[in-house]
């Protein structure tokens, strides 16, 4: 929905085979350059989704839970938070085309 005003449209669904693995953290978060939003589907993969165009592009699989994630400014590094046995931090790099 523009922030001036105006008609929201959808811009992704997730089909019940997307969310059947119990969806328990939903979450959406633009791109820098505001073309995309990322967001879960089947608990362990994130996915973005061009918000003109409904385009959808998978970025990446998770050992546990995806919980959370924030994308760099620069828009070349997500950090993610995941939710499974233990802990450590991964970073994701070269997963958008040049």
């Amino acid at each position: 929905m523009p922030s001036a005003g105006g008609d929201p449209h959808a811009v992704a669904y997730l089909d019940e085979d997307e969310v059947n693995d119990g969806l328990r953290h939903v979450f959406v978060r633009w791109t820098p350059d505001g073309e995309h939003v990322l967001f879960p589907k089947r608990q362990k993969e994130l996915w973005q989704v061009n918000v003109d165009t409904g385009a959808q592009q998978q970025i990446g699989t998770v050992p546990g839970d995806l919980v959370n994630a924030a994308m760099h400014p620069d828009g070349r590094q997500i950090a993610l938070t995941v939710q499974q046995g233990g802990s450590a931090l991964w970073v994701m790099e070269n997963f958008l085309p040049e």
